[in-house]
């Protein structure tokens, strides 16, 4: 298998801290920085060994019949996504109106807390891109 220096890297950091029991849970919202991570992990899998999980996050109702369909469409596309690699799917959706970045952020953490709580070999992979990055370090500070 041929590849590039990004995913060199990211095969380095995988090696540092996985292995073949480890289940690695990537989150996907069907943007193009999850989805591309997602695909990165999946042509990483064969390397180490570990098992690939796509999970997304279905922010639930909402009052904007746009977002809604919006958010439906996704959760299809990367439960898709998942099915055309032969890759197992989670899909966690709010039954609760999430009406603030905050609160979906809150419903998204307390996801990933769990998943990892119950598995004791578990990481999860988040994609950002830069905006998503300077965000958190914002988040950070506060």
């Amino acid at each position: 298998m041929s590849m590039n220096s990004i995913e060199h890297k990211v095969l380095k950091v995988l090696r540092e801290g996985i292995d073949s029991s480890t289940a690695v849970i990537c989150s996907c919202s069907g943007g193009m920085d999850s989805v591309v991570l997602a695909a990165l992990l999946h042509k990483l899998q064969p390397v180490i060994g570990y098992r690939l999980t796509i999970l997304h996050i279905h922010h639930g109702p909402t009052g904007d019949s746009n977002q809604l369909d919006y958010r439906t469409k996704a959760a299809a596309f990367v439960e898709d996504f998942a099915k055309q690699r032969g890759l197992g799917f989670q899909c966690q959706k709010s039954a609760e109106v999430l009406s603030t970045e905050a609160d979906q952020r809150d419903f998204r953490q307390g996801i990933y807390r769990r998943m990892v709580t119950e598995s004791s070999r578990a990481w999860v992979a988040l994609g950002h891109h830069a905006r998503d990055l300077l965000e958190t370090r914002v988040h950070r500070l506060i």
